[in-house]
């Protein structure tokens, strides 16, 4: 059974926050190397994506604008050859923006394969919805997201752009930043959004963590939650793959 058409009103913002890291991707795989994630959370709506910008020539225009088709579903709005056409960061985001006002299926993510080959996880765009409504429930009493994960992955996606949606809440992109800067950018009421490499980085560098703040990540070791329980954090939700809480009580 095919799923339904749903559409899907996203800011400039949040498109950029998903376009920006599939972007650095579509470079490292034509130059070998990822641009710095803080340097790429920068990057301006007016960012050229080839030759005078990120140097991007057609082949990789093709395949970027492949890969946004894939994660958004643009076949389904026949738009994969406007994004090879208008080679700019903002435009991108209309373009996108447009699509999915319109009506997507799903989104579909990366996800490890057999013989650790990533393979495309597709996601029904209105479960994707539902469950994106019902952690904002759960997570009604959060401030701000601060992230620190790539939001074009299926978590970051969730909880850096889907979830501050349904509550209104600002997001603050910190891909990239190191523990110690992530350290000072939290406040209270934040929800931090990250993996367990984070949590680890920053479980043995800070000395105090603000008071009520709830981190967010895929399993972590006892040690690193015991670490971070001790440094003063409120709570830490495990997500399963298919992102069903697990939580932890500090």
């Amino acid at each position: 059974m095919e799923s339904p058409l749903v559409s899907l009103e996203l800011s400039q913002a949040a498109l950029l926050r998903i376009l920006r890291p599939l972007l650095a991707e579509a470079i490292a795989r034509h130059i070998g190397r990822l641009p710095p994630a803080a340097e790429v959370a920068r990057w301006p709506a007016d960012l050229s994506l080839g030759a005078e910008g990120l140097g991007l020539g057609l082949d990789g225009l093709i395949d970027a604008a492949a890969a946004a088709s894939r994660l958004f579903h643009l076949h389904e709005r026949s738009v994969q050859g406007h994004l090879v056409l208008h080679p700019r960061l903002g435009d991108w985001a209309r373009i996108v923006g447009d699509a999915l006002g319109r009506g997507v299926s799903a989104f579909s993510f990366a996800a490890p394969g057999g013989a650790g080959w990533p393979v495309l996880a597709p996601r029904p765009l209105r479960r994707l919805l539902d469950e994106a409504d019902g952690w904002a429930h759960a997570l009604r009493d959060r401030q701000r997201v601060v992230l620190a994960v790539p939001a074009h992955e299926a978590e970051g996606c969730l909880f850096g752009v889907l979830v501050p949606r349904a509550l209104g809440l600002p997001v603050i992109d910190r891909r990239g930043s190191l523990a110690g800067d992530l350290l000072r950018d939290l406040k209270p009421g934040d929800l931090l959004v990250a993996n367990p490499s984070i949590l680890q980085a920053l479980a043995t560098t800070a000395h105090r963590l603000p008071a009520d703040v709830l981190a967010l990540s895929a399993a972590v070791a006892e040690q690193t939650a015991a670490a971070l329980e001790a440094l003063g954090l409120s709570e830490l939700v495990e997500t399963t793959p298919r992102f069903e809480p697990a939580r932890r009580a500090a």
